[in-house]
């Protein structure tokens, strides 16, 4: 598996998928938060491949369960990386766009 459209587990803290994937249309970031006390303050954005932010999906403590966010329809065609950081967690995740 090339592991970009695959669920990604993060120390038993979240799991996170992007879907559809590769983005045509619609998406949505899908998380799976386990444990919410490592994710306070999160900040989860769409960077470009230079590393600038493009579009905030949030910012602020994520809830335990399942959470949704949605993936600007206003992206160009390219890849991007959506990232989650907080004080406990940095993460990154691929995102290729193609219209």
């Amino acid at each position: 598996t090339t592991g970009v459209a695959d669920e990604s587990d993060v120390s038993g803290a979240f799991a996170c998928d992007i879907v559809p994937h590769p983005v045509t249309e619609r998406a949505t970031l899908r998380m799976q938060v386990y444990q919410p006390e490592l994710l306070r303050d999160a900040s989860i954005l769409v960077r470009d491949m230079m590393g600038r932010v493009v579009a905030t999906l949030h910012h602020g403590d994520v809830a335990n369960g399942e959470v949704r966010f949605d993936i600007p329809m206003s992206l160009a065609s390219g890849t991007y990386l959506v990232t989650i950081d907080s004080d406990a967690v940095r993460f990154a995740l691929p995102l290729v766009v193609t219209r």
